[in-house]
């Protein structure tokens, strides 16, 4: 598995990303009262896609591990 620590990276990355972007978009919701600034709109798909990365990124980084798991005990002689 040549890929698995670039990729292991690239998911840490974009769990990282999007935990500090829900946690940008949460400090701008509360300093502004809840929104309704021109703008807000976009925030919203943002945080959305933000959610959605940080829910996928750790599914994918678990089965990243199980597949190496699972590739290292096949390459042992039983």
């Amino acid at each position: 598995m040549k890929l698995f620590k670039p990729a292991l990276i690239v998911l840490i990355a974009l769990f990282s990303l999007s935990i500090l972007a829900i946690i940008g978009i949460t400090l701008i919701t509360f300093s502004t009262d809840g929104g309704g600034f021109a703008g807000s709109d976009l925030l919203v798909g943002i945080g959305f896609g933000s959610m959605l990365v940080a829910i996928a990124c750790p599914v994918l980084i678990a089965l990243l591990v199980l597949a190496s798991w699972i590739k290292r005990r096949s390459d042992m002689k039983v």
